[in-house]
């Protein structure tokens, strides 16, 4: 297992948030999955929780077309720091620092994949397939489910890979400032609702 590199801009970089803060995250969480008490509890979890961290990393990497550009493309291994970025209130954000909204996105998204495995393929939810009959060949097809965020997020995931993004969980984008990265546009409305 190679060591968590968290510095900005580093040609090796793995993460964007470090093992003492993706445990300072899991230690605010609200209703915490049973192995953060152990987690916080020593070391005995370090090694799975740098796994966490490594694996969220790559997925935030890939799963979001950001805006703005890579600071020394040329040298940098992970798509934060950036020129260009602002924060939520419309400030310059420093291109030699990765912001707090990715770091705690990804600290979600590696609580996430500790609990289970977010990406699964399920082929016959992503054909909004409900049952399939053998005898008599029948198919029963699910109603569009348009009552919730997510309901509308994995309607909007079966269009195409441009909307990729909306299988990152919600309580992972919720982080991340809309400005940071591309979203798919459908009609007159975004993909992913924007959080006041």
């Amino acid at each position: 297992m190679p060591p968590l590199v968290p510095t900005p801009g580093a040609a090796d970089a793995n993460t964007f948030a470090s093992l003492a803060e993706y445990k300072t995250y899991l230690a605010s969480k609200l209703h915490a999955a049973p192995w953060v008490a152990e987690a916080l509890a020593g070391t005995t979890l370090d090694e799975a929780l740098s796994v966490d961290l490594i694996v969220s990393c790559r997925v935030l990497s890939f799963a979001l077309a950001w805006t703005g550009s890579a600071t020394s493309p040329s040298t940098q291994s992970l798509p934060w720091p950036r020129d260009g970025m602002v924060n939520i209130n419309k400030y310059p954000i420093a291109n030699t620092v990765i912001p707090d909204g990715v770091k705690l996105a990804q600290c979600e998204l590696a609580y996430q994949l500790h609990n289970g495995d977010l990406f699964a393929q399920n082929e016959a939810a992503d054909r909004n397939v409900k049952s399939v009959v053998a005898g008599s060949v029948e198919v029963e097809f699910q109603s569009v489910d348009i009552s919730s965020m997510e309901a509308v997020d994995i309607a909007m995931h079966r269009l195409g890979p441009e909307f990729d993004y909306t299988r990152l969980p919600l309580m992972v984008r919720i982080y991340l400032v809309p400005s940071w990265y591309t979203r798919t546009r459908v009609g007159a409305i975004y993909a992913v609702f924007e959080v006041a």
